[in-house]
């Protein structure tokens, strides 16, 4: 689009296209290819902030970009299931399928979801052991309130914890023998018993 002459009687957007309600399903329509807000405004020569105020005072304007992002968001997560695996061809030392580090940083960025998220996992606080506390881990990703990622991370702290009751066990095991043989302990009150032939 080529920038037209500035438009001297309004100051706010004085190169930028006028705001039209045509504009609710174009803005819609290009969140479904996964285009963003930054190329819409390039499109209509408009910066940022004439962009929210254009949601401010125009409520039908604002609800296209609220469906709109669920449109992108739809298209993204599509594109991830189709790409979930990637194929590797070893005879040509080649991959198809999309860079999923790169791809998350994307999608959360555009997205706003954060790296990490505190969690409330129901029945945790209660347990007893940690088999208890493994159960409540597998509830809480049955019902969707845990990723299984999340209950990996989860569950490694558990796992730590049981190593570290061990490791006390133990500890306290190899005291108690050294603690033994620092008194000596004989074998009084102790008495052999007859072999048994078969």
């Amino acid at each position: 689009m080529t920038t037209k002459a500035p438009d001297l009687k309004d100051m706010d957007n004085p190169w930028g296209s006028k705001y039209s309600e045509s504009m609710c399903l174009e803005i819609i329509n290009m969140f479904s290819e996964g285009k963003t807000r930054a190329m819409f405004c390039a499109r209509h020569t408009i910066c940022n902030d004439t962009f929210e105020k254009w949601r401010k005072r125009h409520p039908l304007f604002n609800r296209a970009c609220d469906v709109a992002h669920d449109k992108a968001r739809a298209y993204f997560d599509k594109m991830r299931d189709e790409h979930l695996l990637s194929e590797i061809d070893l005879e040509n030392k080649s991959m198809t399928g999309i860079n999923h580090a790169v791809f998350n940083r994307m999608y959360n960025t555009r997205f706003n979801i954060p790296d990490k998220r505190a969690v409330k996992v129901k029945g945790l606080g209660k347990a007893k052991d940690e088999k208890a506390m493994l159960k409540a881990l597998m509830n809480a990703v049955d019902c969707g309130e845990l990723t299984p990622d999340e209950a990996q991370k989860l569950a490694s702290i558990i796992d730590v914890s049981l190593k570290v009751k061990d490791k006390i066990d133990l500890e306290q095991r190899i005291t108690a023998i050294e603690n033994a043989n620092q008194i000596g302990v004989e074998d009084e009150g102790f008495k052999e018993e007859p072999e048994y032939k078969v």
